[in-house]
């Protein structure tokens, strides 16, 4: 078993978590493979290599197609139908689901 610790001193968010995954290896084409089993439309994802602060890691951002109408942020219950609703194996909709109920 694998455990990896995250050292939050200053706070981290979403984008910065997906950035630390892959910069430990998580590929760009299977975190895009999983993502397409959510069904959800009018996005791109994009990286790259950056330099702040003397640390280099990877900026990850999610574009948001402006003709695709859409809310920015979905209710927890949304978050947990759409996990459920999707064609992500059974262990990983599991892992999903607790991973929001403890945020």
């Amino acid at each position: 078993m694998k455990i990896l610790y995250f050292d939050c001193f200053s706070g981290i968010s979403g984008d910065m978590v997906l950035g630390a995954l892959i910069d430990s290896g998580l590929k760009i084409d299977v975190l895009r493979k999983e993502l397409e089993k959510l069904g959800l439309k009018g996005y791109s994802i994009t990286t790259k290599k950056v330099m702040r602060g003397g640390l280099a890691g990877t900026k990850f951002d999610v574009l948001l197609n402006t003709k695709v109408k859409s809310r920015h942020s979905k209710s927890l219950k949304e978050i947990l139908n759409l996990i459920d609703n999707s064609a992500l194996e059974p262990r990983v909709k599991k892992l999903s689901k607790d991973i929001f109920h403890n945020l």
